[in-house]
C-alpha cells in the first residue's frame, strides 16, 4: 500500500513509498538527469530547487542513520524509486551492483594517451579523478585508499597527466593554457616544464 509523508522544508509537498511526489494532492511528472535518474522542481518562497526522487524518497522514510555517503536501486534500474527499491550504501558497496562490475578494475582505466593507469569513481551520478599511476598495483592501492576514505579528491593542478600527452614517435607534449609550451623524451621532464609554468586544466579520456 502506498504511503505519503510531507517532505521537510516544503510543506505543501508530498512524497511516497512509491516514488511519487505530489503538490495539493496534484502528481508531478518527474523529468530525468542526464543520468536517468528522476527528478522533480519543488518551489519555495518563489525560488526553484532540482531534487532526485530517489533521495526525497529516503530521507523521508529511511533517514540515513548509518552515514553512508549513497543511495543504490538495488535492482539497478535507476528510474524505479520505489523504497523497497532503495538503500544507503558505500562507495565500494554500490559499485559492486553493476551489471558489469570487475572487481580488480573497479575505478580503474588505462589511458592510452598518457600511458597510465587512471582512478575515477563516481558517487551521486558524478564522476571524479583522483589522480593516475604507472603501474596497475599503484592504482590499485590509490583507489583502495579512497574506497576507504583515505584520499579526497584531487585538485586538478595536483593531477598528474594535466597538460602532457604521449605522441606517437615517443615524446611527450607539454601544454599549458592550451598552448604547446615544449616536448620532453620523459614523463618526468614533461612533468617539470609543466610545473615550472602551470597546468592545464584538462580532462583526460581513458581507454577500457
Amino acid at each position: 500500500m502506498e504511503e505519503w509523508k510531507p517532505i521537510a522544508m516544503f510543506e505543501r509537498y508530498d512524497v511516497s513509498t512509491m516514488g511519487n511526489v505530489r503538490r495539493g494532492g496534484k502528481l508531478l511528472t518527474p523529468g530525468l538527469d542526464t543520468y536517468g535518474y528522476r527528478q522533480v522542481n519543488l518551489y519555495k518562497d518563489s525560488r526553484r530547487y532540482t531534487k532526485k526522487v530517489y533521495r526525497l524518497v529516503m530521507d523521508v522514510f529511511n533517514p540515513n542513520i548509518d552515514n553512508k555517503p549513497q543511495i543504490d536501486h538495488i535492482n539497478r534500474n535507476r528510474a524505479d524509486d520505489r523504497l523497497e527499491n532503495l538503500r544507503w550504501v558505500t562507495i565500494s558497496e554500490n559499485c559492486r551492483n553493476r551489471t558489469n562490475f570487475d572487481e580488480e578494475m573497479l575505478g580503474i582505466c588505462w589511458s592510452k594517451k598518457n600511458s597510465r593507469y587512471m582512478i575515477r569513481l563516481t558517487a551521486n551520478g558524478k564522476e571524479t579523478y583522483y589522480g593516475s599511476r604507472e603501474t596497475l598495483e599503484d592504482a590499485k592501492t590509490l583507489r583502495d585508499e579512497v574506497i576507504r576514505g583515505d584520499v579526497v579528491f584531487t585538485p586538478n593542478k595536483e593531477r598528474d597527466t594535466y597538460g602532457i600527452s604521449l605522441l606517437s614517435r615517443g615524446f611527450y607534449q607539454v601544454r599549458v593554457n592550451g598552448k604547446t609550451i615544449g616536448y620532453k623524451k620523459t614523463f618526468e621532464e614533461a612533468k617539470d616544464l609543466r610545473d615550472n609554468h602551470g597546468v592545464n586544466d584538462k580532462n583526460e579520456s581513458c581507454e577500457f
